[in-house]
């Protein structure tokens, strides 16, 4: 079963791989593709909820001591108050977690039948992370 998109005016074919959401194109670029922004946003604010809870050592480096420290005590740090802030900020911008290439988001409008139903939607949305 082939899954084809159209990505910069050109059909890509995309290989799904053990990572969930993470495909390979056949134009050397890898991607993570979701049905829409705000399935993508979800994942990620799972994602970083996952970590918080199951290797927070990760999360602490990630952010800061610093911040932890502010949250915990209700003041201001990278531009929220309070660790469900930080994550809720995934919600609008799944960008940040997933394209790590360019930041941007990739809406695919044309793509086969195959991929329509892998994506049990008529668009979808991709963010290069190579």
């Amino acid at each position: 079963m082939r899954l084809l998109v159209i990505i910069d005016n050109k059909v890509v074919e995309l290989e799904s791989g053990c990572v969930k959401h993470l495909y390979s194109g056949s134009n050397g670029n890898e991607y993570y593709v979701f049905s829409d922004k705000d399935e993508a946003g979800k994942e990620a604010r799972e994602y970083y909820d996952d970590m918080v809870s199951f290797d927070p050592e990760e999360f602490k480096y990630m952010v800061g001591t610093e911040a932890l420290i502010s949250w915990c005590l209700g003041r201001f740090a990278l531009g929220v108050s309070s660790l469900d802030e930080y994550l809720d900020s995934y919600l609008d911008n799944p960008e940040r977690q997933w394209a790590s290439y360019d930041g941007s988001t990739i809406d695919i409008c044309q793509m086969n039948q195959h991929m329509k139903n892998e994506m049990n939607n008529n668009t979808c949305v991709a963010y290069r992370c190579n």
